[in-house]
């Protein structure tokens, strides 16, 4: 199941008739004025709305085993798009943005391009942090280290995020540490949702370019389907039930005062009220269902969760579940018959990395007998960080939490392999 929501500005002004035009060209519907009368309709198989005088309108469709939102502020040409899409395939910008931007519909960006890497230069430097405190859409950020490993993945990554991220690339690995040090960052690439709000995309050693493009796509997914716009139908829709309710009440408070007048027409009124209240509560129902329905669309899952991750951080892909693998693995092993935790190592297969960490770290310690350079460096590259000061001494990822001091000179394989089986207690 994919999901993808965003907010773009159309390039002018656009009253209702000329918003209407756009959807049936996009979609190939034959819809007209009439149809976004104030309040909220159906018509077939989809869902129309209208609200504060047409300034906002809004249709829901479903096309292909595509569910499209549309929400259009007529007053700030804002365009909210929701898609909801059946299968697995790898995400990627519909046909209806792909429409949008190559018939020049939306405003063109001061900065950034729709279909088109940016290049980091030391002169839209500190535009570029200026845009990172209120990005119009994600800035997915590829240094000159990922840059010079993946020379295709820029163009490939603007092409499939059109409408719902930005890419901005560097080719000076002197600006990366320049980005690194004014938001006191560890120095890799990123997805920037805000400056205050982003997260690490570091490749792993054997990653592909689709491989590692897919990965991006994936955490831009997940921020989306998180992302809560103050236009999208679910809270249009509820709006306009309080609304509803809202005159409801009043009509309510209005026939009861009038009641109190009106003795001989009590019951009658009484039961009018009552049937309309009704109404509006079957209304409700139905669309809260209706809520109900495309939140299990869009979070449907084949399985439940046996526990809920926590909250501190990963630093590689997997961390906490290959940890809670390995130590359930340890336990089948000391209680073979055991069928409940058989069956759930068998469901869950690790992701990988934590193994793969500790095997070149263990290969990296064997083919040394004491810390150099070259240790040193290749460490680096599994999240070992290592320190000279009176001793050596080293952070995960350069995590003060997770110190230890070493020993320079191990004096033998012994020595080596306690220096490993630390690591791997503290670190893994």
């Amino acid at each position: 199941m994919n999901y993808l929501s965003t907010k773009l500005k159309l390039n002018q002004q656009t009253n209702v008739q000329e918003f209407i035009n756009l959807l049936n060209n996009m979609h190939q519907l034959c819809l007209s004025n009439d149809n976004f009368q104030p309040g909220m309709r159906r018509i077939d198989t989809m869902t129309l709305f209208s609200f504060d005088n047409q300034d906002i309108l809004g249709i829901s469709l479903m096309k292909h085993h595509r569910i499209y939102e549309y929400t259009y502020q007529v007053s700030s040409n804002d365009l909210y798009v929701t898609i909801t899409t059946k299968g697995s395939s790898p995400l990627k910008s519909p046909d209806c943005i792909l429409y949008l931007i190559e018939n020049d519909y939306l405003l063109p960006h001061s900065f950034f391009q729709y279909d088109t890497p940016l290049q980091l230069t030391s002169s839209n430097i500190d535009t570029f942090y200026h845009e990172l405190k209120h990005p119009d859409l994600p800035i997915v950020y590829l240094n000159n280290h990922v840059n010079t490993r993946y020379p295709k993945l820029k163009n490939e990554l603007a092409l499939a995020a059109q409408g719902f991220a930005f890419v901005l690339y560097s080719e000076n690995e002197e600006l990366d540490n320049q980005i690194y040090h004014y938001l006191n960052m560890y120095p890799t690439s990123y997805i920037f949702y805000s400056s205050l709000d982003y997260k690490m995309i570091t490749p792993t050693k054997h990653d592909k370019t689709i491989t590692y493009m897919q990965n991006i796509l994936k955490r831009l997914q997940d921020y989306m389907t998180k992302k809560d716009y103050t236009l999208s139908l679910a809270k249009l829709k509820t709006r306009y039930l309080h609304e509803e309710l809202d005159e409801m009440k009043e009509d309510e408070k209005n026939i009861l005062n009038h009641l109190e007048h009106q003795s001989d027409n009590l019951d009658s009124k009484l039961q009018e009220l009552f049937e309309r209240m009704e109404d509006i509560e079957q209304t409700i129902s139905r669309v809260q269902q209706d809520n109900d329905n495309l939140l299990d669309i869009i979070q449907l899952q084949d399985y439940y969760p046996i526990l809920i991750k926590g909250d501190i951080k990963e630093y590689y892909d997997g961390e906490q579940k290959d940890i809670i693998l390995d130590i359930l693995k340890q336990e089948a092993r000391n209680n073979p018959s055991n069928e409940i935790l058989n069956d759930i190592i068998k469901q869950n297969p690790e992701i990988g990395l934590r193994k793969k960490y500790l095997e070149g770290i263990n290969k990296i310690l064997l083919s040394n007998n004491k810390i150099n350079t070259r240790m040193i460096d290749k460490l680096w590259d599994y999240g070992i960080c290592i320190h000279k000061g009176e001793h050596y001494y080293s952070y995960f990822f350069d995590d003060e939490h997770y110190l230890i001091t070493l020993s320079s000179t191990p004096s033998d394989m012994n020595a080596v392999r306690q220096m490993y089986r630390t690591f791997r207690k503290l670190y893994f």
